[in-house]
């Protein structure tokens, strides 16, 4: 028994299209094959087409082997689909083939996508800031005034710009965001946007121009633990009575507005024990909680230790629990599509960040003596561009892993996890069990959740 319980992605599929010649080829099942259990169910998940199976238990036992035994039947619908493979078959070259054709399709000469940092400071002091040790700058009028020249003349006209407010914290600098929303506005451009902030300085009035001129679509607000952990994390620059109650006052107003929510934690040892006390305080103090999507992830620092694939386990546990608790679950890595792009990084002809300086980067982290041009004077230094959009071959140990398509594909990021492989499957099987747990039929529509950061 064979029952389709996702579609292959269309767009792989329609490269890909059904494997052929296999007929008297040895086949075995393909590194990309996810198999696992689940209410009692057997599943076959195909990460790179993004096609899912249910099977009976007699076949799950079988494709899982060197060389499974199947009926003919059986064995031509796996392999014409892919999860059965030639001996031979090199698919991480496959997958290296696919992604270079879904990026020259998809591939911009003009960026629709511009990170935008009006300012560096903060009113905060998170010990783990990505930004220890850089100089704070704030936007001048005259850098506002060229960013605004630049985003005109150099976005992509045939699709809608994105603008997404990163800091520091944004909100120090709303002037920033009120000249160049206007700006946008006055000129005819389709534009939305999102912001990263740390929520406390969202009052009414700025609400009001979320919900109107700033055109915000989506937030991601930290949360790093119950009361005295956030207060104790989030060290405010400025007297706030309790900060943590006045954001859950925000968030409450926030359950009103048209925008969704993301709220990161980011986690260590010390905070981790702590996540269900602060979920069930948030579950109990938002009556709404449609719009709120939790992403946990530990810290870059725990990323590259030993306890990094237990720590995200936990995590998991956290964001599992989020669902039960109400909460809408949104996978992190898209399930039903192929992703030939994971970050900004990859996509820095399609995607831009603009510093307070009017300096071009193509990542967030704004890595030192990698910017590669002004809003001043355009790219100057176009071969950092084009490192980052040719995808680098896959390192070895990474050949085999059914996690290879939700990775970045280069050597550059600043990001070193330790466990990723382990962390990848952890990730993907909690990913699919919950998605399976919608109770969603083949075909149906499903709800719209925001990608969630890598």
């Amino acid at each position: 028994m064979i029952q389709e319980i996702f579609a292959p992605d269309p767009a792989a599929a329609g490269i890909l299209r059904k494997q052929s010649g296999t007929e008297n080829a040895a086949l075995r099942p393909s590194i990309f094959l996810l198999a696992f259990e689940h209410r009692g169910g057997r599943y076959l998940f195909q990460s790179l087409t993004k096609q899912c199976l249910r099977v009976d238990p007699a076949l799950y036992r079988a494709v899982r082997e060197p060389e499974p035994a199947l009926s003919p039947e059986d064995r031509r619908f796996l392999a014409e689909h892919w999860f059965l493979v030639p001996a031979e078959k090199d698919e991480t070259a496959l997958f290296e083939g696919l992604q270079r054709l879904l990026r020259l399709r998809t591939a911009r000469s003009r960026p629709s996508s511009f990170t935008i940092l009006p300012t560096t400071a903060c009113n905060a002091r998170c010990f783990y800031c990505v930004e220890q040790g850089m100089s704070v700058a704030s936007m001048s009028r005259e850098t506002v005034e060229e960013t605004v020249a630049h985003i005109l003349r150099g976005r992509d006209p045939a699709h809608k710009v994105h603008l997404r407010w990163f800091g520091g914290e944004p909100l120090a600098a709303p002037q920033v965001i009120d000249r160049i929303s206007e700006a946008m506005a006055g000129a005819g451009v389709d534009f939305d946007a999102a912001m990263i902030t740390n929520g406390i300085l969202i009052d009414e009035k700025i609400l009001e121009k979320m919900c109107g001129p700033w055109r915000i679509r989506r937030l991601q607000i930290t949360l790093d633990g119950p009361e005295e952990e956030y207060n104790r994390r989030k060290n405010y620059r400025f007297a706030y009575p309790s900060a943590w109650r006045e954001l859950l006052d925000v968030l409450r107003r926030l359950s009103e507005a048209p925008i969704a929510v993301v709220l990161r934690c980011n986690v260590d040892r010390d905070n981790v024990d702590g996540l269900g006390r602060m979920l069930e305080e948030l579950a109990g103090a938002l009556p709404k909680k449609e719009r709120f999507y939790f992403y946990f992830t530990p810290l870059y620092a725990q990323k590259e230790s030993r306890e990094h694939a237990e720590l995200f386990r936990r995590c998991l546990e956290a964001k599992v629990l989020a669902r039960d608790l109400g909460f809408p679950y949104a996978p992190t890595a898209p399930l039903h599509r192929f992703r030939h792009t994971v970050c900004m990084a990859e996509n820095p002809f399609g995607s831009q960040v603009i510093s307070p300086e009017g300096l071009l980067f193509n990542c967030d982290m704004m890595p030192a003596g990698s910017s590669y041009g002004s809003v001043r004077e355009g790219i100057v230094k176009p071969e950092l561009l084009r490192r980052f959009t040719r995808p680098e071959p896959v390192a070895e140990r990474c050949r085999d892993c059914p996690g290879l398509t939700s990775c970045t594909s280069f050597t550059g990021c600043p990001i070193k996890p330790l466990q990723c492989r382990r962390v990848r499957e952890l990730e993907l099987l909690c990913d699919l069990r919950c998605e399976l747990d919608k109770g969603k039929q083949p075909g149906e529509a499903r709800e719209e959740a925001p990608e969630l950061p890598c």
